[in-house]
C-alpha cells in the first residue's frame, strides 16, 4: 500500500469542525430489491440532467466546512466544478465506477480533486470485475498544527488491518467512511 500525504485544509472553528452530510435520494427504489443495487454506482450513461443535479448539490455546500455528499452519477461531469468549489471548502463523495472499473472516492480540498481508488474490495466489487487501488491519502497537519489530520475510506476498508494500522500510525483525528454497495442486501435476508 502506498501512502500519499496531502495537506489538510480542515480546521476547527470555535472548537468545532463544521460538517454537513447530504443524504439525497438515489434516483431509484433500492430498498427491498437486492438486484437494484447492482451497477447502481456506475457512472456510464450519466446525462446532462444528472450533471445538473449534482452541480446543484455542490451549490448547497458552504465555505470552510466539510461536506459529505451521497453518491450521484452526475459527479462524473462535474470535476471542474468540484475543483472550483473546493478552493474554500472540503467535499467528499463517491465517484462511482467508470469504464476503467475503478471504484472511486472523491476528495476535493484546497483546490485539488483527489481520486482514491477503493483498495479492499468486497465480493460485490469482485463480481463486477472492479480493479483495486493501492494508495491511501492521508491529510496531515505538518504545515499547520491547527489543521485536522484525517482520511477517507470507501465502505468496508475500515476492516482492513493494514489500512487501520496506517491510520493509527499517522494519528488520524477524523475518519470519513463513504459507502453505497450491495452488501446492504445482507440485512434484507
Amino acid at each position: 500500500m502506498n501512502i500519499k500525504i496531502q495537506r489538510s485544509e480542515l480546521r476547527l472553528r470555535e472548537g468545532l469542525l463544521p460538517v454537513r452530510i447530504f443524504q439525497d435520494k438515489a434516483g431509484g427504489r433500492l430498498i427491498g430489491n437486492r438486484d437494484s443495487l447492482l451497477r447502481a454506482q456506475h457512472v456510464e450513461g450519466a446525462t446532462e440532467s444528472d450533471f445538473a443535479e449534482f452541480a446543484e448539490r455542490l451549490r448547497r455546500t458552504k465555505p470552510n466546512e466539510l461536506s459529505i455528499l451521497s453518491f450521484h452519477k452526475g459527479v462524473a461531469g462535474n470535476r471542474a466544478a468540484l475543483a472550483e468549489a473546493c478552493r474554500d471548502r472540503t467535499i467528499v463523495t463517491l465517484g462511482g465506477i467508470g469504464k476503467d472499473k475503478r471504484n472511486l472516492s472523491i476528495i476535493a480540498s484546497g483546490g485539488s480533486v483527489v481520486e482514491q481508488v477503493k483498495m479492499s474490495l468486497a465480493s460485490e466489487d469482485s463480481s463486477e470485475a472492479t480493479s483495486p487501488g493501492d494508495t491511501l491519502n492521508i491529510f496531515d497537519n505538518v504545515h499547520d498544527q491547527d489543521a485536522v489530520r484525517w482520511a477517507v475510506l470507501n465502505c468496508h476498508e475500515y476492516t482492513h488491518a493494514d489500512i487501520v494500522a496506517q491510520l493509527l500510525s499517522h494519528r488520524i483525528e477524523l475518519l470519513v467512511v463513504v459507502t453505497f454497495n450491495t452488501a446492504t442486501q445482507l440485512f434484507w435476508e
